[in-house]
C-alpha cells in the first residue's frame, strides 16, 4: 500500500499545478482541517467521486463513493 501524507499530496499539487511547495501544503492543510471540523461537528461532508465522511456518535464513518468502489474492485467494506 501507498502511504499517502499531507506532504505528498502537497508535491502533487505543487508538481501538477505549478504552485510553489509552501503554497500547496498551506492549501492541503487548510482543506483538511475544514474537512475535519466539519466531520467533528456531526455534518456530512460528500466529496463527489471519493465518498462521504459522517460522524456517528464517537466514529467517523466513510462511504465510498461508486466510482472509488469501482475503482478498487467492488470490494464493499464500508467504513474500514
Amino acid at each position: 500500500h501507498m502511504k499517502i501524507t499531507k506532504s505528498s499530496l502537497a508535491k502533487k499539487l505543487s508538481s501538477e499545478e505549478g504552485v510553489p511547495e509552501y503554497i500547496a501544503k498551506k492549501q492541503v492543510s487548510q482543506v483538511l482541517s475544514a474537512l475535519a471540523d466539519r466531520i467533528t461537528k456531526c455534518e456530512k461532508v460528500m466529496i463527489s467521486g471519493l465518498g462521504t465522511f459522517e460522524r456517528k456518535g464517537k466514529h467517523i464513518g466513510f462511504m465510498p463513493s461508486k466510482k472509488l468502489k469501482n475503482l478498487k474492485g467492488g470490494n464493499d467494506e464500508g467504513d474500514k
